[in-house]
């Protein structure tokens, strides 16, 4: 890590000191200097070009792809621009086809620096968009380059007189479209690494200082125009370092970043898929077992209409046996009949039959408060919180120790009463013991109302047949 951060830090000072050299030389040697930056310019231009040449096969990145061929005859106007520029010798035309050879360079950059922008998430035909691209770009370079031989381009520098009005309007012009760019790209910023997005961010700003700076001069060689190229190479360091330097030290970063971005959504789609198969496999579960609860309850309509014709005892002790076998958070059970007079168990699991009563005592005087909690089909009581169904005040003292007493064996009980005859009624309980950590949860009281229901059913089918009042008497008898 110390190693690449000395390598970074060495590059940026190579940067600085070039930076230093070439402002001191503008002073006094002001062509050497606008020929180094510009050369400098060319040079980074075509090494851009040559990146995506030989990779935009494989580039899933259309920036990448259409700044790539556009940089090539940006460098190739610039070459133009700086062999053409007053004092090179090399063109006799003065100061206003380099001018002109600049503001073309400069129009090229800035649209398509906007195209691809614009189209950075397009996917298509690489080989056949990059040619379209190519032969695009030389049509117009050409065309160009026909119109300026020709004197048909506007003129943009005026000898004694300076820039012209086309010429201060296009600067403004590549302005805006380079703002508009950098705003579109701000919001695309997410296909670049964050080192990338900076420098190419940079870049951008530094070309539209520079662009401003070439509206107002009057002298190629003025104090403007030196501001101008000094943005110029500003802005040439920056993309030279988020393409060029990136291309080469990581160039996965930068020709595979779609590809980053394409696994990431499919990571993120594949945790959704496994989220919905979670969610099909809860539903699964869900419908097996209302499924499998279906099948209960056919196999227990079977088996009460079997038990109730055995008589009240043997139907009740079944009703209690299947409700156990149904409420698997209980730990205890009972089922027990009232004459009118007291209660007499039929059957217990778990607990004897001295708490039993006890319990149902308690429990009718659950029945006689004002909670009302009679009209409820299913009433679950908590028994550490005697006060929210019982008022203490009206019960006696041993009652009382008696009812404290069994909130300390049965945390929860969940009970139903079912009327057979005129005074008489039977009751089926089932509590948790004091020392478990379950609860009833509202699923078995669900299920506990259903099954009531279906020997209500049967309750009312039998009246007249086994489950007599005779053999009700019979029973109370015993």
């Amino acid at each position: 890590m110390g190693i690449v951060k000395n390598k970074i830090n060495s590059v940026n000072i190579f940067f600085v000191i070039f930076l230093i050299l070439l402002v001191s030389l503008s002073f006094n040697h002001f062509l050497l200097f606008h020929s180094l930056v510009e050369l400098f310019s060319v040079v980074i231009s075509f090494v851009i070009f040559i990146i995506s040449f030989y990779s935009h096969t494989k580039i899933k990145n259309y920036f990448l792809v259409i700044m790539g061929i556009a940089y090539g005859f940006i460098g190739c106007f610039d070459l133009f621009h700086t062999l053409a520029y007053k004092g090179m010798g090399v063109f006799s035309a003065g100061a206003n086809l380099p001018t002109q050879l600049w503001i073309i360079a400069r129009y090229m950059e800035s649209i398509s620096f906007l195209i691809a922008v614009w189209y950075i998430n397009t996917e298509a035909k690489k080989k056949y968009k990059y040619r379209k691209i190519l032969y695009i770009l030389l049509l117009v370079s050409v065309l160009i380059l026909i119109s300026i031989h020709f004197n048909i381009f506007p003129d943009c520098y005026i000898e004694g007189k300076g820039l012209t009005i086309f010429k201060i309007i296009s600067e403004y012009i590549i302005s805006g479209i380079l703002l508009y760019s950098l705003f579109l790209f701000k919001k695309r910023k997410k296909h670049f690494e964050t080192y990338n997005y900076r420098m190419i961010s940079l870049s951008i700003i530094m070309t539209i200082l520079s662009e401003l700076s070439f509206t107002f001069y009057i002298d190629v060689y003025g104090l403007s125009n030196i501001t101008g190229h000094v943005f110029k190479l500003l802005s040439v360091i920056f993309i030279f370092k988020a393409i060029v330097e990136t291309g080469f030290k990581r160039p996965y970063d930068l020709i595979f970043r779609e590809l980053v971005i394409q696994k990431n959504i499919a990571v993120r789609n594949m945790k959704e898929i496994k989220k919905k198969e979670e969610e099909i496999k809860t539903r699964y579960e869900e419908i097996k077992k209302l499924n499998h609860q279906l099948e209960n309850i056919i196999y227990l309509t079977n088996r009460i209409s079997i038990t109730s014709r055995q008589g009240i005892q043997k139907f009740l002790e079944d009703v209690l046996n299947i409700s156990y076998d149904l409420i698997e958070e209980a730990d205890y059970g009972s089922v027990s009949i009232y004459d009118g007079r007291q209660w007499n168990v039929i059957k217990i699991i778990g607990y004897e039959h001295t708490m039993i009563n006890e319990l149902n005592k308690k429990r009718d005087l659950i029945f006689n408060s004002k909670e009302n909690l009679f009209d409820l089909d299913i009433i679950k009581v908590d028994n550490d919180d005697l006060y929210n169904y019982i008022d203490l005040k009206n019960i006696s003292p041993e009652t009382r120790d008696f009812l404290e007493q069994v909130a300390e064996e049965i945390k929860e009980s969940i009970f139903f009463d079912l009327i057979y005859l005129d005074n008489k009624r039977f009751r089926l309980s089932l509590d948790i013991s004091a020392e478990s950590s379950k609860v009833f949860n509202g699923n078995n009281e669900r299920v506990l109302k259903a099954f009531r229901n279906l020997v209500y059913i049967f309750i009312n089918l039998n009246k007249t047949s086994d489950l007599s009042d005779d053999k009700m008497d019979n029973l109370f008898k015993e």
